[in-house]
């Protein structure tokens, strides 16, 4: 082979090693890019879960179960208005059986639902506020219940021990 021929074939297999370095490159560049969106990714998922952990009670608790019934009362579905009809299945003392329950006989209470048009988690602290001390139904407001009956109520009694927004203004 002449050394024209060589030089020419050297010079092209440099030029294969360079583009296959600079592919390489890029392709490592890629995957670090990659690799530190995932990660990112991964930190703040595992963040907004810790967020919403520390919410206490969880909002979807307060949703789906915190806001129907009292702790550790059952909740015992809906009466004809619609409204949440709980039972102090478990005999826990109340202050005042006669303002704590609608029914003393059978040891209900009745609270005005949250509406399938609210969502808790969506919901402003005043709308919270409001919802809880509404005492539409014939128990009254769920700040009054908590109050008179001394009960434990996760979620409800927070709400109904801080002034609402516009109170503050």
């Amino acid at each position: 082979m002449n050394l024209y021929k060589r030089i020419i074939l050297y010079k092209s297999k440099e030029r294969m090693d360079a583009i296959i370095r600079i592919f390489a490159f890029v392709g490592m560049i890629t995957i670090i890019v990659y690799l530190i969106f995932k990660l990112w990714a991964y930190y703040t998922a595992v963040a907004e879960r810790r967020r919403k952990a520390a919410i206490r009670p969880p909002l979807d608790y307060m949703n789906n179960i915190g806001i129907k019934c009292p702790d550790y009362w059952v909740y015992a579905g809906t009466d004809g208005d619609g409204n949440y009809k709980c039972v102090n299945k478990f005999n826990l003392d109340v202050a005042n059986a006669g303002k704590c329950y609608t029914n003393t006989a059978d040891k209900t209470a009745i609270f005005k639902p949250l509406g399938s048009d609210k969502n808790w988690e969506t919901m402003t602290e005043d709308e919270k506020t409001s919802f809880v001390n509404d005492a539409s139904t014939s128990m009254g407001s769920r700040c009054n219940w908590v109050s008179n009956c001394k009960g434990v109520w996760l979620g409800v009694q927070n709400i109904c021990s801080k002034p609402s927004e516009s109170i503050k203004k």
